[in-house]
């Protein structure tokens, strides 16, 4: 083979052995018309390859004798560093990849990279390869394969060992999938480059086979290898690595300027991005350039290059498609001045597509934005129209048989033209351009009600409940009350209060009230609304469970969990089977909270089984209510320390949540902490610091930053932080969040202190004992003043953490007082989650733990302790690495100095092994 052919065909090997058999005679022949010399030459690696024993192994041994070099021949079975070869997953212009097994410290299989030997000059291969490693071990996010190690065998090869991916090429796997699915499964990649970006990381080969999707559904960038910080210039051909690794991206999906050899920027990336989303959405590449051809590649691109095809000629809708292709387009616009300028900005237009939003890649073009107001508002419009009809013909009616001066034709149209006037408004020619909101419109339209139909009090009444109703759905309470106030004034005054629409405008009320947290307020128009719905349609009217409901909802927001129970459960025996199923659905899913609010998992996740299984035989359950459902299921099982069931669930639902909700909405960020949090009880740390630090990244990208969602995400990363041992890092963070909430509630509430006793323990962490105790106990007593504290489990968390913080000031006197907090905290734990589980059997450790330091001659309290800690030692590295230090405390304390320093440096070890970081230097208990 030529040597200037074989960057090429080592790039075009690659893709093809992502193909299945079936496929790749095909992509064969079109190759073979393209770029012939090319596929000769790929024709022959393959049918190599097809009929080698070890791929590897002929492999080493050619490019050893070719470039007279020494490599060490790979076969399974062969050892680089501590990694014992299995099977080759693939090979590159400029590596191998082998799947291995790491034999110390960590047991588990990795992605073993190794470069071919003689293709660099060893030592420039080295400062690559450092560089790769340096690069990657600053990229922990959950889209990007992690880096685990990195080093030289004693045989002189370089190796990188990174996250095992089990997974398909990203277009493979979505070439089933509809196009909406398509572009949210792209937001991920998105986010991965975004993340790489903003740490000044350039990837420069971005390609479906560097991206994969596992079989969860979440997408995984692989190869950093030829990756660069931002405005770190390529060095000169010919000079250590920048002729290899200017020479390994994909030609396919390479910027102009990469193929000129300019200088690149992140801008680089989103060309390449552009041409894989290309390719996401019309199952091939927009053109293929060829190599082997005397004309440079620069030039090849600007002759071959035309705007993308429109997806139209894809299968997509006409509409669908203009906002695709003017999409790609600008993600694959030559200059990349006119590009977008980041990897989020072009996550942004596509999230605004998905939004039914117009995309800044059409420009001003006012048709174009009017339509899609019209497509976003169909169902208001057609609601609209509904009730034109409706109060066209009911008012008609009523007219004719009240003989009122006017008549039912005159009556009709003055509605029909109110209602429409206030959409017209929306029109190009009026909009003038602009954006137009359905708030706008009606605020624009109802300004004229009172003065248009100031003599139709019937017609007022039904128009403020309707546009009150519409303003409750834009989230606007003032406005709704105002005008479901005066919906009700005009019912009282036409002598129809008692009437359903009346009742209806009255139920809208209270959830406006209660939405504003005035409870007292709410529960009085409750009552009201219920005794005039008895008395005109009897006891089992259809008013009777939405009440119930949003009264539970306010009893829960007020800390009172056995009254909001008490009551869905008086209501539930109630029903009868012609009630609503929906909302009764839902009133079960009011009660497996209330009974989660309690601590009492065990019931609160059957009920929540349960919810989520009938769900699916009801039509009319909302898809909304049924992703709720399911994280609080996860949420049960993650309050019952069942961590693995809980993210077993939630790898599920995260996407699905990401797809139907958005990344940035209340309930996703929720359901990915709880994710986040779920790996860090399983021990994967690094994980989930990463999953919430893009959490709060979501959260804080809102269109309108909302103080209180910012907040809790801050503390929960803060606790993340605390978990993986970077307590001085989660102080700031836990102080934050925690202001605002103290701000926010005047009154304690179990989130409130929650976030109090996070603090606490980071302050104990970053050894700050006496403000930590400040903040534990100020939780603790706060806690206590909340209805049924002393059966739930964040109490007993309060209580384990005052007694470790007394353990850490050393105090001769708060020993006793120490174990007696202990000890509440293992009954509160064992009570509510079981003897067996995990933070049952910590607490019990930690209690028979300072039982031995205080009793260190006590032949007894010595036994009980060594039992629960060999018990614990059970539950991972970790936990081995804490009970070593345990140990050495109490060796320490018996007067054994020699075994008592050599726990300490096995559990020090240990600890740096599971948390990779050093060990503190004393032993705190918090982790």
């Amino acid at each position: 083979m030529p040597p200037g052919l074989w960057p090429e065909v080592s790039a075009l090997f690659d893709d093809a052995l992502a193909l299945t058999a079936a496929e790749r005679p095909a992509w064969l022949a079109a190759l073979a018309v393209d770029r012939p010399a090319a596929a000769a030459a790929l024709r022959d690696l393959l049918a190599a390859h097809a009929t080698a024993d070890d791929i590897a192994a002929p492999t080493g041994e050619l490019l050893a004798a070719a470039l007279g070099a020494h490599v060490q021949t790979l076969l399974p079975g062969s050892e680089i560093g501590i990694y014992r070869l299995v099977a080759p997953l693939g090979e590159g212009g400029m590596a191998a990849v082998w799947e291995a097994e790491q034999l110390q410290g960590v047991h588990r299989r990795v992605a073993l990279k190794l470069p071919h030997a003689g293709i660099e000059a060893p030592a420039a291969m080295a400062r690559r390869f450092e560089s790769e490693r340096d690069l990657l071990a600053g990229l922990e996010h959950p889209h990007i394969a992690r880096l685990y190690d990195a080093g030289v065998s004693a045989a002189g090869q370089p190796f990188l060992a990174m996250e095992l991916i089990g997974g398909q090429p990203i277009t493979r796997h979505a070439a089933a999938l509809p196009m909406r699915r398509r572009l949210v499964l792209f937001l991920q990649v998105l986010s991965a480059v975004s993340f790489a970006h903003g740490r000044l990381v350039m990837h420069r080969d971005l390609k479906p086979s560097n991206i994969l999707v596992t079989a969860t559904g979440q997408v995984k960038l692989l190869d950093f290898g030829i990756a660069r910080l931002l405005g770190e210039a390529d060095a000169a051909p010919g000079r250590d690595s920048g002729a290899a690794a200017s020479q390994a991206f994909t030609p396919d999906c390479a910027s102009p300027e990469q193929l000129a050899g300019a200088p690149l920027s992140a801008a680089s990336d989103v060309y390449s991005l552009g041409v894989v989303l290309y390719e996401l959405l019309a199952a091939q590449r927009p053109y293929a350039l060829d190599r082997q051809d005397a004309t440079p590649l620069a030039a090849q691109l600007a002759a071959k290059f035309v705007p993308p095809p429109s997806m139209a000629a894809h299968g997509q809708r006409r509409a669908l498609a203009g906002d695709l292709d003017a999409i790609v387009a600008r993600a694959m616009a030559l200059d990349p001045g006119v590009r977008y300028a980041s990897a989020e900005a072009l996550a942004a237009d596509i999230r605004r597509q998905l939004d039914g939003l117009p995309v800044l890649a059409r420009g001003d073009d006012r048709r174009y934005r009017a339509g899609l107001f019209l497509r976003r508002h169909r169902v208001p419009l057609a609601a609209g129209a509904l009730v034109v009809l409706a109060l066209a013909t009911g008012l008609g009616v009523a007219l004719w048989q009240a003989d009122v001066a006017r008549g039912q034709a005159q009556r009709a149209i003055a509605v029909q033209r109110f209602l429409v006037q206030i959409f017209n408004a929306s029109r190009p020619e009026q909009a003038q351009g602009r954006e137009v909101s359905a708030k706008s419109l009606l605020d624009q339209g109802t300004r004229r009600l009172e003065v248009e139909l100031g003599d139709q009090p019937a017609v007022r009444a039904e128009l403020h409940r309707e546009i009150g109703t519409i303003y409750t759905t834009l989230g606007d309470n003032a406005q709704a009350r105002r005008h479901l106030e005066q919906a009700l004034v005009l019912y009282g005054q036409l002598g129809t209060l008692d009437s359903e629409a009346a009742l209806d405008a009255a139920f809208l009320q209270f959830e406006v009230m209660k939405e504003e947290m005035q409870f007292d307020a709410a529960r009085q128009a409750a009552g009201r609304l219920l005794q005039r719905a008895e008395r005109s349609f009897g006891s089992r009217h259809r008013w009777v469970l939405p009440v119930a409901e949003q009264l539970a909802w306010a009893a829960r927001e007020q800390g009172d969990y056995a009254g909001a129970e008490a009551l869905v459960r008086q209501v539930l025996a109630q029903a009868t089977p012609h009630s609503d199923p929906v909302q009764v659905l839902r009133l079960r899913s009011v009660l497996a909270n209330t009974l989660s609010d309690q601590g009492r998992f065990v019931p609160a996740r059957d009920e929540f089984a349960a919810v989520v299984a009938a769900s699916a035989t009801i039509p009319g359950y909302e898809i909304t209510d049924n992703l709720a459902d399911r994280y609080n299921l996860a949420r049960a099982h993650y309050g019952l320390a069942e961590y693995a069931v809980a993210l077993q669930t939630l790898t599920t639902l995260v996407p699905a949540m990401d797809s139907h909700l958005g990344p940035r909405h209340d309930r996703t960020l929720k359901a990915r902490a709880l994710w986040a949090q779920s790996e860090a009880e399983l021990g994967r740390y690094a994980q989930a610091v990463a999953v919430q630090r893009d959490n709060l990244a979501h959260a804080l990208a809102r269109d309108a930053v909302d103080e209180d969602v910012a907040s809790l995400q801050r503390l929960t990363l803060a606790k993340l932080l605390r978990s993986a041992g970077r307590h001085a890092e989660g102080v700031p963070l836990a102080q934050q969040g925690q202001a605002f909430f103290d701000a926010k509630y005047s009154q304690p509430t179990w989130l409130r202190e929650r976030g109090r006793w996070v603090l606490g323990e980071l302050l104990l962490g970053a050894g700050r004992v006496d403000e930590g105790l400040a903040a534990l106990d100020q939780a603790a007593g706060h806690m206590a003043s909340l209805p049924g504290h002393a059966q739930h489990t964040a109490y007993g968390d309060v209580l384990q953490s005052q007694a470790l913080g007394l353990r850490l000031r050393g105090r001769a006197a708060d020993a006793s007082t120490a174990r007696t907090l202990m000890a509440q905290a293992e009954s509160i734990h064992t009570a509510a989650l079981g003897a067996a589980s995990l933070p049952a059997r910590r607490t019990q450790l930690h209690r028979q733990w300072l039982d031995a330091l205080a009793q260190p001659g006590d032949g007894v309290a010595a036994a009980a302790f060594e039992s629960a800690a060999d018990a614990w030692a059970a539950a991972g590295p970790l936990a081995q690495g804490e009970t070593a230090l345990m140990r050495a405390e109490w060796l320490a304390a018996a007067g054994r100095p020699a075994p008592a320093r050599a726990e300490r440096t096995r559990g020090a070890a240990l600890w740096q092994q599971a948390l990779g970081l050093p060990w503190p230097g004393r032993f705190t208990g918090l982790h």
